[in-house]
């Protein structure tokens, strides 16, 4: 049994007040500057959550007492917030690879019910919070230390197993709207962050922790039993490598991700012309070999009635590096499934097939 302690974030909106220049004063020459409301987060450490029995983690990599990762989750204190802001499907404010960071500050705090007194902490104030009144999604949010180790993140909703997102009330995207004359409160969760889970938290990891990224692309051809070459429409998942060939399958990376399908309609001959997009993704290029373990299965349609494992197998960093003519020049991966040809190159050994 794991704890993980549940902090919630209230988002304390505060009006821009301009100066107080009566109706008579104004005329047409006097600009009226535009309402912004201010944005002020405060993390609160809450209570505590568990996980579900059997979800204890279970990671060598990094070897940590349960004792004093709490400890440390505890103690922290926090000293800035990274958020991404998005409107209308539109990034905002900051984004994945850049979030905008806020110092936060502590404030003194003294219990009225005379219990324990609790430090509480604010956001500074920020001309980057201050936006127009609208409709927002709260796309990221981590809390860092003075040494900017995330401590503290909101989870976000996502289908990866063991997804953290359902131990709290509202889980990211989170949508907050800020109204003109009001002050709304909203309550915004985060769990304590802790590496060895880092795909449970509902981000890429390298969302999260920032490290270098190599870019690897696929495309395929399918070839029916009549021989006829077709476009392959297929799905990807994709491990970090274990390094045990028996049991090759460590942090997942990417689960169930398709190429896109595309339809060019030719209406004079009342016919329709079928194909299929590369498929790329990015992968961590930390210092040193990668090694990703990798499944691809061709998907029902072009020629073939269901879906089938075609390819499976480890490649590194290096493969992936060997695919760049040039720094901004791309080759993509190219399979050919069952029309008598090698792959380009031939990562997993299968020759002509």
């Amino acid at each position: 049994m794991r704890n993980l302690y549940l902090l919630s974030l209230f988002c304390s909106v505060f009006m821009s007040i301009n100066s107080c220049t009566t109706d008579s004063e104004l005329t047409e020459e006097t600009p009226v500057a535009e309402e912004l409301i201010s944005l002020q987060f405060g993390p609160v450490l809450n209570n505590a959550l568990f996980l579900a029995p059997g979800e204890e983690i279970q990671s060598d990599e990094n070897p940590q007492k349960e004792e004093d990762f709490m400890q440390n989750c505890v103690s922290a204190i926090p000293a800035f917030m990274d958020i991404v802001l998005s409107r209308d499907g539109n990034i905002m404010l900051g984004d994945m690879d850049a979030p905008v960071r806020i110092p936060i500050y502590q404030a003194p705090f003294n219990d009225p019910n005379g219990g324990d007194d609790q430090p509480v902490f604010f956001t500074e104030e920020s001309p980057a919070l201050q936006l127009p009144p609208g409709t927002y999604q709260l796309e990221y949010a981590t809390v860092l230390d003075a040494a900017e180790n995330i401590v503290w993140l909101a989870p976000r909703m996502d289908d990866t197993s063991g997804n953290l997102a359902n131990l709290v009330d509202s889980p990211l995207p989170l949508s907050i709207n800020l109204n003109s004359g009001g002050k709304p409160y909203v309550p915004l969760d985060v769990i304590c962050f802790d590496d060895r889970i880092v795909n449970r938290y509902g981000y890429i990891f390298f969302d999260i922790q920032g490290v270098e990224v190599i870019e690897f692309c696929i495309f395929g051809n399918y070839c029916d039993e009549n021989g006829r070459h077709h476009s392959a429409h297929f799905s990807i998942d994709l491990w970090k490598y274990s390094g045990n060939p028996e049991n090759p399958k460590a942090d997942i990376l990417y689960s169930g991700l398709e190429n896109a399908i595309w339809v060019e309609d030719d209406f004079q001959n009342q016919e329709a012309t079928y194909g299929a997009t590369s498929l790329c993704m990015q992968l961590p290029d930390g210092p040193g070999l990668d090694e990703y373990y990798i499944e691809i299965n061709l998907l029902p349609g072009f020629g073939n009635s269901e879906e089938e494992l075609i390819r499976a197998g480890v490649i590194t960093d290096a493969d992936v590096h060997a695919l760049f003519d040039g720094p901004n020049a791309l080759d993509p991966f190219h399979f050919r499934e069952g029309c008598g040809n090698i792959d380009s190159p031939d990562l997993f050994g299968v020759g002509e097939n």
